[in-house]
């Protein structure tokens, strides 16, 4: 449902050969598919429950054949049933097939056993195309559109594969049963079983499991890993690295932190940080006894959790969360690896879990030491955790609901426990009972100091350190880890994982919540016990209304010691958090998609500042801004007006939902803010608000750069070059900045890039620019695979997003392409597209469109007009990358250079000693075209002529190549054969017109500027085998 939504099922028992030996496989048997029946093939279930429509249930063995030929028909029976897309009634089996279709299939078919290859790269497989075109009249086509046709007819019947991604685009498979080999071979290989120690592999280490020495493509890593991602067979997190999920243990227990347990053990960053002052908090300091001297051998004896004495029960040792899913998706774990192990910013996040006060000093660099050791991933098929010599910091796991699948002292057994909490609307209790449907998955997070304790093996006392454990990194950590939850869900299983998705029953598919900690600890009930439990969603919109959190057995709950970043804890040691009561709203500059921007100013400081409200806010504090909103045009009034009365209502509607979607919008561009740092041409922020929720950020005086250019078209005025480049530059600056952060923005237009300083049009101005890039709603972190999701604006969006609606992975270079749209917006002050339609934007973008140039904007310098096709390119590996446009844009050239023309060849003329020179023309010149007698509007009058010198390589044979140039482009271009000699050097004379040249015999040839005909040629001195070269000088022409 996840995958393929929509789709057929058929579930297929595997190696009935080996389950026949069981003495009572007969009734095993039974009782499985009276188990799959009754839970996926009844329909009156089916639908209520999320599932997809499973048909039937087969038993089969590949080594005896049994149940192949039924599994066949099955297939077969089902496939003929499928309509073909966009139609009614016609079905796959009744579709009409192009007869070069077929020649090409039989063709492909006998070049791959002729020639005995089984992969192509995208230029093998064209050149091959178009030589079977050349060879066969039955086969032709049209163009690439209809060659790319006719792939995808053969890859959809199986005949070769190719996949539309980002990453495997560039390859054709075949035979499609080599591919499935080679797949088969690299997981089920002895070799892969050495070399992946535990699951774990190095990415260079991966040809070596393939035994197919014959076969060339084993030795690239470019198109291996892409593979064995696109079927999840491996994955990797840092590409360096890859794990096999199906060489890792079941699940987590005691066993699997064992050195002889199979699971996969990543070492990442210490978690401590080390106090820099040590005179305050003496509790922190190291106790050893006072006749203890250094030790030459120390070691740990013990790492213990420090039970906190707190009379109202509000601190709990971990803090837990629970994902409930009616189903957990396929490779829904090693998705998750990847997102949590490879994050720089969480890693970052452990290194100040602790704080430690420790003197730097020789006496205890060898305890610094052992503080300082590794932490280490344990990995298994259905969770992860992260230890600290024995104690564990974090633990995300799929619970096994029958009974504790860890047996330690943080474990609970779920096997009698039922969570109830209020539903979000009618304020009615409802029960889920977990033991019944769905999965558990549970999140804890360690909130407990710990005592360590090392010994020196002597007499002496040990030494005893404190390591305070920091409730704000603890708040950061849960902010990440909810994120990368979240942002998986949606983005690879939709159908299920968008918050708020519901089954027939009103149920929802994935249930977010926080159990009462107290609840929990007590119960010690064997029979059926009752945890009270918050949803996440509830809990955004209690902490918005400030309203109380209570458990009808325990009273008020603090949200601090269970849920710390729901009140932005994290933000609370940097000062970012500021009192609504701090600034002063004065008018509504805007409302977006995800929230409202509100012109204020500082109490304390009397800057002017920017407050981005996340919608929907309290009625209460936009009710006062109805009497202040006059911007002097009352169309515009009426629709801010009309705007608040939206937020509003939009609060009053669904709060859940909308606070909800306020907390999460909030969140994600806070992520991105305080991921990329201070940085010139990104808006800073300046802290937070938390009620209303609110961004404060730094002020743009000139607000966004759409407003500006919408005065530069009505002024009838462009944009200068030099304008344009510090423009172009420094949105490339900003955009090569996130992505070397790892942030992929996917909303790039002139409406989130705010103006500080640029000229206006018509108006004197000193030159200066400074734009920064705003708006992080819908950015989001980039895996080492690439993103999903459809986001961004109808014009802007990629075609690797349009084509499949965000439902495959794309790059970086998404943000390249909307680039390449900013460009032209900037250049033509229009939106992309709107001279065609804007409305069909999508099945332009879709069918290789691009927007349109008019005649002057065509006359652009030649590298602004290069780096915009290059970045529209239809294929993301063809687009530069943000740092190469940021330094190409940076050039000098890069407004300056007006053309670029090939004269010659370099390998049949000499470049080492160009000479060249320009003619200008008058306006009454006759312009002269041999090539084209005829009048081209299109054409610019020629107003000067380039002068540029051949001397061939292989003889003295000399020309003289002319282009003539209207203001910015050349028109036309003619030779001149000046014979067997050789060119020393060029002169233009203005006043004359005529063009002087010599050559090494000290010829003097001289040519009109008019006619290009010659005029005249004489011998200036006598000629000497060994004479000096002739250089020529201008004088002021009188």
């Amino acid at each position: 449902m996840t995958v393929a939504p929509g789709s057929s099922v058929i579930i297929v028992g595997t190696h009935h050969d080996q389950i026949v030996k069981l003495k009572n496989y007969r009734q095993l048997s039974e009782n499985f598919q009276s188990l799959i029946y009754q839970k996926f093939i009844d329909t009156s279930q089916n639908e209520k429950l999320g599932y997809p429509k499973v048909l039937d249930s087969l038993e089969i063995s590949n080594k005896t054949g049994h149940n192949i030929k039924q599994l066949c028909t099955l297939i077969h029976d089902i496939a003929g049933q499928l309509l073909v897309p966009n139609s009614k009634d016609q079905t796959i089996f009744q579709q009409r097939i192009p007869a070069k279709y077929i020649y090409l299939e039989e063709l492909l078919e006998e070049y791959r056993l002729n020639k005995k290859i089984s992969i192509l790269n995208d230029k093998e497989y064209q050149e091959l195309i178009k030589e079977i075109s050349q060879r066969i009249n039955h086969v032709q086509f049209r163009d690439s559109a209809d060659i790319q046709q006719a792939t995808k007819w053969l890859h959809e019947n199986g005949i070769i594969i190719h996949f539309e991604d980002t990453l495997l685009s560039n390859y054709y498979f075949l035979d499609p049963q080599y591919l499935a080999e080679l797949l088969a071979q690299l997981v089920a290989n002895e070799q892969t079983n050495g070399l992946s120690r535990h699951g774990l592999m190095k990415i260079d280490e991966l040809p070596i499991t393939f035994q197919d020495a014959n076969t060339s493509v084993v030795n690239s890593i470019s198109m291996l890993l892409p593979l064995l991602q696109k079927f999840d067979l491996a994955i990797t997190w840092d590409n360096q690295h890859v794990i096999f999920p199906s060489l890792l243990p079941v699940q987590l227990s005691l066993n699997t932190i064992s050195s002889h347990c199979r699971a996969s053990i990543i070492s990442t960053s210490s978690v401590i940080q080390f106090k820099q002052t040590s005179n305050q908090h003496e509790t922190l300091n190291i106790l050893p006894a006072e006749n203890s001297s250094p030790s030459t051998s120390l070691h740990l004896k013990y790492l213990a959790r420090i039970k906190k004495d707190n009379d109202n029960n509000q601190s709990f040792p971990y803090i837990r969360r629970f994902y409930h899913l009616i189903f957990i998706p396929t490779c829904f774990w090693s998705r998750l690896f990847t997102r949590l192990i490879g994050d720089k910013q969480l890693q970052k996040a452990f290194t100040n879990y602790f704080l430690v006060d420790l003197q730097l000093n020789n006496s205890n660099e060898k305890i610094k030491n052992i503080l300082l050791a590794e932490c280490s991933w344990i990995v298994c098929q259905t969770g992860l955790e992260l230890r600290y010599y024995d104690c564990c910091l974090l633990r995300i796991n799929q619970v096994n609901l029958t009974s504790s699948t860890i047996d330690d002292d943080i474990s609970y057994s779920y096997l009698n426990m039922i969570f109830q909490f209020d539903t979000d609307e009618e304020q009615k209790k409802q029960i889920l009972p977990f033991n019944d449907q769905g999965s558990l998955i549970e999140i804890l997070i360690c909130t407990s100091d710990l005592q360590m304790v090392i010994d020196d093996n002597k007499d002496s006392n040990p030494y005893v350190i404190e390591l305070i454990v920091q409730q704000n990194t603890i708040a950061h950590i849960l902010t990440i880890l909810m994120a990368h939850f979240d942002t998986l869900l949606e983005d690879w299983y939709p159908e299920m994982g968008t918050r708020f998705v519901q089954n027939s029953k009103g149920d929802y598919l994935v249930n977010r919540f926080i159990p009462c900690h107290q609840c929990l600890i007590e119960n010690n009930s064997p029979e059926k016990f009752l945890c009270h439990t918050f949803w996440l969603e509830a809990l955004m919109m209690l902490i918005e209304k400030k309203m109380e959190v209570k458990c009808e057995k325990h009273g008020e709950i603090s949200l601090e010691a269970i849920a710390p970043d729901l009140i932005f804890l994290d933000l609370s040691m940097n000062n970012f958090l500021i009192s609504f009561e701090a600034i002063k709203l004065k008018k509504l500059l805007g409302q977006g998609t995800f929230g409202t921007v509100f012109a204020t100013t500082s109490y304390k400081s009397g800057l002017d500042l920017a407050c981005k409200t996340f919608v929907p806010i309290d009625p209460s504090i936009t009710s006062g801004l109805m009497d202040q909103i006059h911007s002097g045009n009352k169309d515009d009034e009426s629709e801010k007006k009309l705007s608040l009365r939206d937020i509003a209502k939009e609060w009053i509607r669904n709060p859940i939902r909308a606070a909800s979607k306020a907390y999460i919008t909030c969140r994600q561009e806070l992520s991105c803010l305080l991921t990329t740092g201070s940085h010139p041409n990104i808006v800073p922020l300046i802290g937070l608000c938390t009620h209303p929720l609110s961004l404060i950020l730094h002020y743009a005086p000139m607000g966004s750069l759409e407003s500006v250019l919408k005065e530069y078209k009505r002024t009838n005025t462009q944009l200068g070059l030099t304008v344009y480049q510090k423009l172009i530059t420094q949105v490339a600056n900003a955009i090569a900045h996130l992505h070397t952060n790892h942030i992929i923005y996917l909303d790039l237009k002139s409406e989130n890039i705010l103006v500080w300083n640029m000229p206006q049009p018509r108006l004197p101005s000193n030159g200066q620019v400074l734009v920064k890039l705003s708006d992080f709603s819908i950015s989001r972190v980039l895996s080492p695979i690439g993103t999903k999701g459809f986001a961004g604006t109808e014009g802007y969006i990629a075609p690797e997003i349009v084509r499949f609606t965000g439902d495959e992975l794309y790059t970086e270079k998404a943000d390249i392409f909307s680039f390449s749209m900013l460009m032209y917006e900037c250049l033509s002050l229009n939106h992309p597209f709107s001279r065609n339609k804007r409305d069909h934007a999508r099945e332009l973008i879709l069918h290789g469109w691009r927007p349109s140039l008019t005649e002057q904007e065509l006359s652009s310098p030649t590298l602004i007009l290069d780096l915009m096709v290059a970045c529209w390119s239809e294929h993301p590996n063809d687009r530069p990358s943000a740092k190469d446009i940021h330094q190409l844009s940076s050039s000098l050239e890069f407004r300056h250079l007006m053309d670029v023309i090939e004269i010659g060849s370099r390998e049949e003329f000499n470049d080492s000693n160009t000479l060249a020179t320009v003619s200008y023309r008058e306006i009454n010149d006759n312009f002269e075209n041999d090539n084209n007698d005829d009048d081209d509007d299109d054409i610019g009058i020629p107003t000067a002529d380039c002068w540029f010198v051949r001397q061939s390589k292989q003889n003295e044979q000399s020309s003289i190549v002319i282009v003539a140039y209207d203001q910015f482009n050349a028109v036309n271009q003619q030779i001149l054969n000046l014979g067997n000699c050789e060119i020393r050097c060029i002169y233009y004379h203005q006043r004359d017109h005529v063009i002087l040249l010599a050559d090494n015999h000290n010829l003097i040839s001289i040519y009109c500027t008019r006619t290009f005909q010659k005029l005249n040629h004489f011998l200036l001195v006598h000629h000497q085998e060994n004479g000096h070269a002739i250089h020529m000088t201008s004088l002021p022409e009188t």
